[in-house]
């Protein structure tokens, strides 16, 4: 599983270990601690500013996108595909 995290401009990801032990003590089941957790600049949202979990879910898979025509900002989805080397996130594993 993979955690996609958006901060403010001029933040950069730095509690990946504090966000997994929260996520497994409130869950109490490590299956909801993700496995990476990836700083992007942007979650794909619909026109009406709905986030688009689907399209996240596809794109990080590496599947094609099947609503991207309702997407406002269907570019933020080239980051979130993996291409090589994690494609455009900054992988926070640590800290």
């Amino acid at each position: 599983m993979v955690l996609l995290v958006v901060l403010r401009d001029g933040l950069v990801l730095r509690l990946a270990k504090h966000i997994r032990s929260e996520l497994a003590r409130a869950a109490g089941f490590p299956a909801f601690v993700p496995a990476c957790i990836a700083q992007v600049e942007a979650l794909a949202e619909t026109f009406s500013g709905k986030r688009s979990e689907t399209a996240a879910r596809d794109a990080v898979n590496g599947r094609p996108v099947q609503n991207r025509d309702a997407l406002q900002n269907p570019e933020c989805l080239d980051a979130i595909r993996p291409s090589g080397h994690h494609g455009g996130w900054r992988q926070a594993t640590t800290g």
